[in-house]
């Protein structure tokens, strides 16, 4: 979301409050594994400052402590307002908020929980609105990957434009596989076209526990692939190998059910640890049109890295990936890394419909969307992943 000038600024601040039920504990008394289970989600409903819900109760001075999200500074002539509820729950380890999209509005998010009753509040992390690329009427952050948590305390800020409304949190329990932890993850080896010396072992959406029952969007093709998008998931850096298969699980709930994309919007996933994951459905090997980048999914490839780069620098592991990801995506159609490019699309938060614009053929999602993504750090370090997959495609 873009910060607007300085302005009489009106805010709205929504913030909640949710105890939950303890998690399980693994094995139980039995001492044995706890079988499978799937992803499920609680939905909060919060309405808005003006109207608020479900016993949710509003006032007019701001939670001590909470940070607004990097970027945010409101003068201290704002009015604030806030709406804060209590309720009771399930289990969760990811968080995302959205609402009815809204027009020129600035807004901070800000999120604290608690592993147990007992257990002393999480510092706050705060995040901006995140804009990716899928459709619908509705706005939100990127998902917040908290881990195990049974309390969540959640507080929206509206600095700048229309206010939120509709607005709602969704508590996402991603549930557990055994695969998740003993590394049985389906993986394919990729190669770029006839192109030996760019290959991407890459796991498949089998790997991660896709459940392809919740995919509403049929997949859609580009004639070929024009340019890689960068992104970051906005989500903590803060993760195990073994917690990478939730995590996308997490995503694509969000993404895919609450956001109502119908999917996971980006094409790759890569995590820290250096691995490629397949994202959105429909063959990785193929133009498939993703939900990154609106205004400029047609015709693009997003590959996104798991963690928050504004804040966090990306591993030497995470960045070899990402240039044979991209590497892979740029060489059949055979788009030079280096290269620019002229694309044509919109309608989107920075440009108009039928908008054509020149760019390189790496970029970061912040070139044709209005966001922080991917991250300071990692946009830092796209000219060295244009050089590095270019080198790779050389014979």
């Amino acid at each position: 979301m873009k910060i607007g000038r300085t302005a009489v600024i009106a805010v709205a601040l929504l913030a909640v409050t949710v105890t939950l039920a303890a998690a399980p504990t693994p094995g139980g008394k039995s001492g044995g594994r706890l079988p499978d289970t799937g992803t499920s989600a609680t939905d909060l409903k919060l309405g808005s400052r003006q109207a608020p819900v479900d016993g949710a109760h509003g006032s007019d001075s701001q939670p001590k402590g909470v940070p607004y999200a990097e970027g945010v500074i409101p003068s201290g002539t704002d009015s604030i307002h806030v709406v804060r509820r209590s309720t009771s729950g399930k289990h969760f380890s990811a968080v995302g908020v959205n609402w009815r999209k809204t027009q020129d509005s600035t807004i901070s998010v800000a999120i604290r929980t608690k592993l147990d009753k007992k257990a002393k509040w999480s510092s706050w992390h705060a995040t901006t609105a995140e804009e990716t690329g899928g459709t619908g009427d509705r706005d939100g952050t990127g998902l917040l990957w908290t881990g195990p948590a049974v309390a969540a305390d959640i507080a929206v800020t509206s600095v700048r434009g229309e206010l939120p409304t509709e607005v709602r949190a969704s508590l996402i329990d991603p549930g557990r596989r055994a695969e998740d932890t003993a590394q049985r993850q389906p993986e394919i080896t990729l190669k770029a076209g006839s192109n030996d010396k760019v290959k991407l072992p890459i796991r498949t959406r089998a790997a991660w526990g896709a459940n392809e029952k919740q995919m509403t969007w049929k997949p859609q093709y580009a004639p070929k692939v024009q340019a890689v998008v960068i992104h970051h998931t906005a989500t903590t850096t803060d993760y195990s190998a073994d917690q990478v298969p939730a995590i996308l699980r997490s995503i694509y709930q969000y993404q895919a059910i609450d956001r109502g994309w119908g999917d996971i919007g980006y094409n790759i996933i890569v995590d820290k640890y250096g691995q490629a994951w397949e994202g959105r459905a429909g063959g990785v090997d193929k133009p498939v049109i993703g939900a990154h980048a609106e205004g400029f999914n047609t015709g693009t490839a997003g590959i996104t890295l798991i963690g928050n780069y504004v804040t966090s620098k990306p591993t030497s592991q995470a960045l070899d990936t990402l240039a044979k990801a991209i590497a892979y995506k740029l060489g059949p159609p055979k788009i030079d890394p280096m290269g620019t490019i002229s694309l044509t699309g919109g309608p989107g938060p920075r440009y108009a419909k039928g908008a054509t614009v020149k760019v390189p053929t790496v970029i970061g999602h912040e070139t044709v969307g209005r966001t922080a993504c991917p991250g300071k750090n990692l946009d830092a370090a796209l000219p060295d992943l244009r050089k590095r997959a270019k080198a790779l495609l050389s014979v």
